[in-house]
């Protein structure tokens, strides 16, 4: 009783973890999601933006240039080429225009001298013509790294600490639970070994009111019944022998005076004898 309990609280126990991996699991699927949509809607912005530095079929540098601000305050190093493929403007070109102690703070405030690796060409359309390539590839922003690399990382320790606590945790409460619920059967099967031993003055304590406080008074109210049929059986036993003890001492009362020749009518005595002997038959 007390291992299935305990194996039903495992079970619990096992279900509870798994939901609990498959939630920090969950927890990290979303933050990647939430980056990667972010940045996809911040490229989409740029892209947007750059289009919209295209009117009456030429370039507005101006406007590329803020694109380009923007494209890098968002860790973007982009490059636009026109229909051809030339290029139109870049962040070069860009930084060129800058005075150097701007240009120096812009390096170290978007990491410029790390990109990404190779451009990532997307098509640029004004009224579903095609007007131009962008280029773009992602600033390593060691900052912005390390940060989504923590969130990560404490994640992953919060899911891992909280499966031991809760492992190690559920474990007791199942152990001190199983012992709990188990022992009122406990008491009740000691009980039963006593009475199949004879003892029928043992009784339960009932501590509750549920199903086991219910088993536990059915219980005694059936050692009760047993211990009264056990006094009435002890008291028909008693009166029988005394029944049956009685003509069985006449008889050989009679047996022994008629040997002794202290009855001289034998017909008398075995008379007798005869009567109690139908005496003794009825009984019986």
């Amino acid at each position: 009783m007390k291992t299935r309990i305990f194996l039903a609280f495992l079970l619990v126990i096992f279900t509870a973890l798994l939901l609990n991996f498959i939630f920090g699991w969950l927890i990290i699927r979303d933050f990647n999601n939430y980056i990667r949509s972010v940045k996809e809607d911040q490229f989409y912005w740029i892209v947007a933006s750059v289009e919209d530095g295209y009117s009456n079929g030429r370039w507005d540098r101006r406007s590329l240039s803020d694109s380009i601000h923007w494209a890098m305050m968002l860790g973007f190093d982009i490059k636009i080429l026109d229909e051809k493929g030339r290029e139109v403007i870049s962040l070069n070109d860009v930084m060129d225009r800058l005075s150097d102690p701007m240009k120096k703070r812009m390096e170290g405030l978007f990491h410029i001298h790390k990109t990404g690796g190779e451009y990532k060409s997307y098509p640029l359309h004004f009224k579903d013509k095609r007007i131009g390539t962008l280029l773009v590839r992602s600033f390593q922003k060691d900052i912005l790294k390390e940060k989504e690399e923590i969130f990560r990382e404490r994640a992953k320790n919060f899911v891992f600490i909280s499966l031991i606590i809760a492992g190690v945790g559920l474990l007791v409460i199942a152990f001190l639970s199983s012992q709990y619920l188990s022992r009122p059967i406990m008491r009740l099967r000691s009980a039963a070994e006593e009475i199949s031993k004879g003892n029928r003055d043992i009784r339960i304590d009932i501590t509750g009111s549920d199903e086991i406080g219910d088993l536990a008074r059915s219980f005694n109210v059936m050692v009760e019944s047993l211990k009264r049929e056990e006094e009435l059986r002890k008291h028909l036993m008693s009166n029988i022998a005394h029944e049956l003890r009685t003509p069985l001492t006449i008889i050989k009362t009679h047996i022994e005076a008629i040997e002794d020749g202290i009855i001289r009518d034998r017909d008398k005595g075995l008379e007798n004898i005869k009567g109690e002997i139908n005496r003794l038959i009825k009984l019986i």
